[in-house]
């Protein structure tokens, strides 16, 4: 493979297809060969075709890479999201027939320009290359360790799981991206109950809202707008194809808007004097049941009532894992189209094993 720097991490993606190869600073996708050639004779070296993501993004000249994740909900697999350490969050749709969508991410995010916007009308685009940002104390209490995706996408996990991105900084702090969701992704008619389950306004009123063409209360509540207009795309492909069991393709709903509200920072490091550090961070999403032997202390602060939990691991460069406990359950959160600040106070807590 023409990669000249020292490779950091190999990742490849949930349909066997592409292997991501990351160095500090580029990132390349390469087309893996048919499993056939597992039972050749010829031990010849394969050459690969690798295309270069970014090539005017992710270079030695710009930002180096926290981590790359292959999106969970991502069409046959082939959407990645990269994060760099200057807390950039960008979104690549690849398709082998579209140079393009190698080049240029489908959306980027400042993480630092989110956490301070006020509404959903601001640009949270990235800085152009050779533009000098101004100082702001978020370039180093927003430098990103690692991020992981709340969960795969199967049906045992909390309903937003596999649409919320988890961005751990090296000062400490934890966010939560949700939902972060190419422009047209998979679903499945279980996922959909989950997500009408979750959503604060429940299906009978949303049915109620679109017959009666009452759009202010879809207004208000910006997960029942999205919700929505989900529904109405899966329902209309359930009648049209009759596939109840199979994955559904649909778009991603223009309101509220591609770019979720950033929620957090969630304080959940122990209160000391020592520098603690976070290296890594993992997402662990399911059932109360599933989840009953992995920490017996969510018995003491989730009521019975609520049936999901997520756990936060997170590594220390103490060479300790800080187990955490999700209480509430992140949902999908956007900001509001006017600006208005809204200020809303969520709680993680830290449970000591």
């Amino acid at each position: 493979m023409p990669i000249s720097n020292k490779i950091q991490q190999l990742i490849i993606s949930p349909y066997g297809d592409y292997l991501a190869i990351l160095t500090n600073h580029t990132i390349h996708v390469a087309v893996l060969p048919d499993p056939a050639h597992l039972a050749s004779d010829d031990s010849t070296p394969l050459k690969l075709k690798t295309y270069h993501i970014g090539p005017i993004t992710h270079v030695v000249e710009r930002s180096a890479l926290a981590c790359a994740l292959w999106h969970p909900l991502g069409i046959n697999g082939a959407c990645l999201v990269t994060v760099t350490k200057d807390a950039v969050v960008r979104l690549w749709e690849l398709n082998r027939d579209n140079k393009g969508s190698f080049d240029s991410p489908a959306l980027a995010v400042d993480l630092k320009k989110l956490a301070n916007g006020v509404s959903a009308s601001e640009d949270f685009s990235p800085s152009k290359y050779g533009v000098t940002p101004g100082f702001s104390p978020d370039s180093f209490e927003m430098e990103v360790a690692s991020a992981c995706f709340g969960g795969c996408g199967d049906g045992t996990e909390t309903a937003w799981a596999p649409m919320t991105l988890w961005i751990a900084m090296h000062e400490g702090d934890v966010y939560a991206l949700c939902p972060l969701l190419p422009s047209t992704w998979t679903t499945r008619p279980t996922l959909m109950h989950r997500l009408a389950a979750a959503v604060s306004c429940d299906t009978a009123t949303l049915e109620t809202a679109n017959d009666n063409g009452n759009a202010q209360s879809l207004k208000v509540n910006p997960q029942a707008s999205w919700f929505l207009d989900l529904n109405t795309q899966v329902q209309a492909s359930v009648n049209s194809d009759s596939a109840r069991h199979e994955e559904i393709i649909v778009r991603r709903p223009q309101r509220p808007g591609p770019i979720p509200k950033l929620q957090g920072p969630f304080n959940i490091m122990p209160d000391n004097d020592s520098v603690v550090e976070i290296t890594d961070i993992l997402a662990i999403s399911g059932s109360r049941q599933e989840l009953h032997n992995f920490n017996n202390y969510a018995d003491e602060y989730v009521d019975s009532s609520n049936t999901n939990m997520t756990f936060i691991c997170l590594a220390t460069t103490e060479g300790t894992v800080q187990v955490c406990l999700d209480v509430h359950g992140v949902e999908g959160r956007w900001l509001n189209s006017k600006k208005v600040r809204v200020l809303q106070n969520r709680d993680v807590l830290l449970v000591n094993r």
